[in-house]
């Protein structure tokens, strides 16, 4: 019995480290993997970061470029609004130069049928009496500011269309 056993253990003990080196060499094979698969992991690691990093500079520039963007825009509607109040203006302004220069023109006729009419000193002359003659001199004087006025006021709005023209040619430029 007892060589039975001795034979046994002898019988077993080189099998023991067969098994031994076996499971060894396998122990190392698969550190070498884990040393593998740790080294892929770092690997992937970095470049997840990278990317990561990458994505968000993107999302940055985009972001960026969202607010040109719109600033442009704001920019764009706010010179568009200033254009067509320009249009607008011009527009008023021409209007009330054709009124004022249809009024200047009354007033010119005035002004020339009076002086070709009979001249002032003679319609004074001719004059009923002392108060009709003063009424009639303040007429033709008031008459002389009136066309004073109307000729200032009708110089005044051609400056201003020629000036607001021009602003909105430069614009348009």
């Amino acid at each position: 019995k007892v060589l039975t056993c001795l034979m046994i253990l002898l019988v077993l003990v080189p099998v023991s480290a067969q098994d031994r080196n076996a499971l060894e060499k396998k122990n190392q094979a698969l550190e070498k993997k884990i040393k593998e698969t740790s080294s892929k992991i770092s690997r992937t690691k970095k470049s997840k970061r990278s990317a990561l990093k990458y994505y968000r500079l993107l999302e940055a520039q985009i972001r960026d470029r969202k607010k040109f963007k719109h600033s442009l825009e704001e920019e764009i509607t706010e010179i568009d609004n200033q254009l067509v109040e320009l249009q607008d203006s011009v527009s008023l302004l021409e209007s009330q130069h054709g009124d004022h220069m249809e009024l200047y023109n009354r007033s010119v006729r005035k002004q020339f049928y009076l002086k070709h009419q009979t001249p002032m000193w003679v319609r004074l002359l001719t004059s009923q009496s002392v108060p009709d003659a003063f009424l009639r001199w303040n007429q033709y004087r008031k008459l002389q500011k009136y066309l004073q006025l109307e000729m200032q006021s009708a110089k005044q709005m051609l400056g201003q269309v020629l000036e607001k023209s021009n602003q909105l040619v430069e614009i348009k430029a």
